[in-house]
């Protein structure tokens, strides 16, 4: 279970993150009852000096400098009957999320940047792996983005370069496994399409917009 910003210079993402785990983690636990427990908790920010919080609050492995902010837990976990499940209420709530997809589901880049972060860190983001996402052809993809006058490339270069920014502000990744997790082979080649979007190089920009002190983030309970 993931949490992706994909909204471009979003401020906080590894505040955000932390929230959205000790979220996930609230729920998982009113879901499941309180013997259910992740595998890992993963957290795409630098290690805090103070990982105490973290440790009390999870109880489970962490990982920090993560390629995303991921609940890790077993898959047999979806197959666990739901105390208290209501046939009734999961119906009205089925028709609100229908309601939302006929409502939002006009903005189709806004769909596909929602899946973007996920498929470019799991090397899934050539047009007929994104087109499979959405059950079309990567031609009918195409037709779709360019309706918008968009094309896939633009998205895929703004959601490298929102990942990009947020790993080197916020986690202590060099800047070869940042290159690497963006599909670049060659970190010379990440180098340069960063310096294309920036302006400049990962090296200098971490330098001049990564705080070079950060408050440690907490889990909310």
């Amino acid at each position: 279970m993931t949490y992706d910003v994909h909204r471009p210079r979003v401020e906080a993402t590894d505040q955000a993150g932390d929230g959205a785990l000790a979220a996930m983690f609230n729920i998982m636990r009113a879901l499941c009852g309180p013997q259910w427990k992740p595998i890992e908790v993963r957290m795409a920010h630098r290690k805090p000096d103070d990982v105490g919080p973290y440790r009390r609050f999870f109880k489970a492995p962490l990982r920090f400098d993560a390629e995303g902010n991921a609940m890790v837990f077993s898959a047999d976990w979806l197959v666990h009957p739901l105390p208290g499940a209501d046939s009734h209420v999961r119906g009205l709530l089925q028709r609100q999320i229908d309601a939302l997809e006929v409502r939002h589901g006009a903005d189709f880049p806004e769909q596909v940047r929602s899946v973007l972060r996920t498929a470019l860190l799991t090397g899934h983001s050539r047009a007929d792996q994104v087109a499979a996402m959405f059950s079309m052809h990567s031609r009918t993809l195409s037709r779709r983005l360019d309706a918008f006058g968009v094309g896939l490339q633009e998205l895929v270069d703004e959601g490298r370069f929102e990942i990009a920014r947020q790993m080197l502000g916020d986690s202590a990744m060099d800047v070869r496994q940042i290159a690497l997790l963006l599909g670049y082979a060659d970190p010379s080649a990440f180098t340069r399409a960063f310096r294309r979007w920036s302006g400049t190089t990962p090296g200098r920009w971490r330098a001049s917009a990564a705080p070079s002190a950060r408050p440690n983030s907490i889990p909310v309970k």
